[in-house]
């Protein structure tokens, strides 16, 4: 009869695992060091950037910050907004008059598209004539 057993029959490989750990605490000072090294070269280029008669004190003054400024009616200024959207879409006006650019209505401008488009294809206008 076999026997089944449930764990492993082998020992773990400490000498590997020593030395994993070795290079693992190796690369972590490593990385730890050069992190260090960074910080100070950073603190010494800053510091030859800053005026010599500049006082410690005003680098560690802040400056407050304002609170945002919210809609105190959103529901009003929706409205507005697309009551001049509508405006705008329903008049006519200029946009920039010295270049001549002008706007139509929508209506108006859907109509010249159609019938320039009619003009270019003349078989868009009967097709437009059998779906009316």
């Amino acid at each position: 009869m076999l026997e089944r057993r449930a764990h492993e029959l082998s020992n773990v490989n400490a000498r590997a695992v020593t030395y994993f750990a070795l290079w693992l605490m190796l690369i972590i000072l490593s990385i730890l060091l050069g992190i260090r090294g960074l910080f100070f070269s950073l603190r010494r280029s800053y510091q030859e950037v800053l005026p010599v008669d500049t006082d410690p004190k005003i680098l560690l003054q802040r400056e407050e910050i304002p609170e945002p400024r919210l809609q105190p009616n959103p529901p009003a200024d929706l409205k507005k907004y697309l009551n001049q959207e509508n405006q705008n879409l329903s008049t006519y006006g200029w946009i920039n008059r010295p270049k001549g650019i002008a706007r139509i209505p929508i209506n108006r401008a859907m109509q010249l598209w159609i019938e320039q488009a009619e003009k270019r294809d003349p078989s868009l206008a009967k097709r437009n004539k059998d779906a009316e």
